[in-house]
């Protein structure tokens, strides 16, 4: 019981890496493995820093934020370039499309 706001936080997150498609496959398969690694790396040192600061006053629930915030920014920046480089959204659309 004591784990279930740490799962829904991280549930967040990994619905936001859902919807975001598989931007990460994308930049590797195009050549710029080395944006995506940029990209990881930073949104690694902003894990290790938001769980420096908010570990100590939230614990576990600390850390699921920090995840939750790291993997916002990882997968958002990676959409961004993806439409940056290729026009294209990989938004998940529910099967709306425009004609």
């Amino acid at each position: 019981i004591g784990g279930k706001n740490v799962l829904y936080i991280l549930l967040v997150g990994q619905s936001i890496n859902a919807f975001s498609g598989s931007v990460g496959f994308i930049l590797q398969m195009t050549g710029n493995e080395n944006l995506f690694q940029k990209i990881l790396l930073y949104t690694l040192l902003i894990n290790i820093f938001l769980n420096y600061l908010l570990i100590p006053t939230y614990q576990i629930q600390g850390a699921a934020i920090a995840s939750l915030l790291s993997m916002i920014v990882w997968n958002l920046t990676s959409v961004y370039f993806v439409y940056k480089k290729y026009n294209v959204l990989t938004f998940f659309s529910f099967g709306y499309h425009k004609k």
